[in-house]
């Protein structure tokens, strides 16, 4: 057995490492309900499951998007990864805006969907200050 003292820096390197090592859970992929006719193709785009990785310096996380439905209105049902919170936004200019999206920091997330509907830029922010950034791409589910 060997103990080191490491600088916190590092310390959080080793974690988001061990965290992007790990598989990503295929259970937890929710009920998709498919977008209806009367749904506008640029509201339809979102639905389905997204995968990407959070990303600043030193920190990396692996995430998933669910977007179980999508409505007439553009509403969308919207949960990430780890416990399903499912909350309701609404897709307005390729967005969705204003997701509280981490319990203990008050974080809040944009998506945006790109212009050919095959990815989603995402950001992160919080009221310390804290932000990251994330690339999704559309989950192919079979």
């Amino acid at each position: 057995l060997k103990i080191e003292k490491i600088s916190e820096g590092d310390l959080q390197l080793k974690v988001a490492a061990a965290k992007a090592s790990r598989p990503t859970p295929t259970s937890s992929v929710p009920e998709i309900t498919p977008p209806g006719p009367g749904v506008p193709k640029e509201c339809a785009a979102w639905s389905g499951g997204w995968s990407g990785e959070w990303q600043a310096p030193g920190y990396r996380n692996k995430s998933q998007l669910w977007v179980r439905s999508v409505d007439k209105d553009c509403n969308a049902s919207i949960a990430s990864s780890g416990p399903m919170e499912w909350k309701t936004h609404n897709v307005k200019g390729g967005r969705i805006s204003d997701v509280f999206c981490n319990r203990q920091t008050g974080g809040i997330c944009r998506f945006e969907m790109s212009s050919d509907f095959s990815h989603l830029s995402a950001n992160y922010s919080n009221t310390a200050g804290g932000s990251n950034w994330a690339e999704f791409t559309k989950v192919i589910l079979k």
